[in-house]
């Protein structure tokens, strides 16, 4: 058995649960400086629980950490558990620079651990599909990859909590950034390098630093072209959706995440 712990409780505490419904993982703590949401979670799913990060790691039956806490903290939590020889995986994105992700890649390596990056949408059946149907050439000569989202985010949930939604130091961006990220990544996989890139990105709804809307046009190693579109703006939240085309077939996602 692997045994996880989990630190940060809000997503965190979905991934618990699936830690639990998963063969061979095995849910030993979580961790919260919340130690009333520490205390819920842990008495609900019949595990440990702490405030303190360092009471995990010194476990010797955790074997893996899932750091499910703000964006920018990842990096600095992430080499404090390399240190301790536990293998590390972060909620997306690794960290909000790419100086912080150098570091904490570096830390792993040092350590002799594995780091990895919750990017779930890469196990959906249709997008694992799609990407060895690139990767075979099925789809002939790559022309163009584009994702896109439509979202709604009240002002609420950037003020809820500790406010750390939709700030440039916690959340190194906004729509494209925190709710987008999977979709950057999907295309990323999809369509391979891009080598330039324009964006354009505004803040047209909300109070906060970061944009909730932006768009991009990208030119990929292989010729082909992209798009992105993502925004916290609309009225509802009603797709999030990629589609690739080349010389020889195309595909419509309705929603990489399922």
């Amino acid at each position: 058995m692997v045994g996880f712990a989990v630190v940060g409780l809000g997503m965190g505490h979905n991934r618990a649960r699936l830690i639990q419904e998963t063969e061979g993982a095995e849910l030993k703590i979580v961790v919260d400086l919340n130690g009333n949401l520490a205390e819920k979670v842990g008495i609900e799913l019949e595990t440990d629980w702490t405030t303190e990060l360092d009471q995990a790691l010194e476990r010797k039956d955790v074997d893996v950490v899932m750091m499910m806490t703000p964006s920018g903290t990842h990096a600095d939590l992430g080499i404090r558990v390399a240190r301790m020889g536990k293998h590390l995986i972060t909620t997306k994105p690794m960290d909000v620079s790419t100086d912080a992700c150098d570091r904490l890649i570096a830390a792993c390596e040092a350590s002799g651990v594995l780091c990895g990056v919750d990017y779930q949408s890469r196990y959906v059946d249709n997008n694992f599909r799609v990407a060895e149907a690139l990767r075979k050439g099925w789809l002939g000569k790559p022309i163009l990859g584009e994702v896109r989202f439509k979202w709604f985010r009240p002002q609420s949930y950037f003020d809820a909590g500790t406010s750390w939604r939709g700030t440039w130091k916690m959340d190194g961006g906004g729509s494209l950034a925190n709710q987008g990220a999977h979709l950057l990544d999907i295309l990323s996989w999809f369509m391979g390098n891009p080598i330039s890139v324009y964006g354009e990105m505004a803040v047209l709804n909300h109070e906060i630093e970061t944009e909730d809307i932006g768009l991009a046009i990208l030119n990929f190693e292989s010729g082909a072209k992209g798009t992105v579109l993502g925004t916290t703006t609309f009225p509802e939240s009603v797709y999030f959706s990629a589609e690739v085309h080349g010389s020889e077939g195309g595909v419509l996602i309705d929603s990489v995440l399922k």
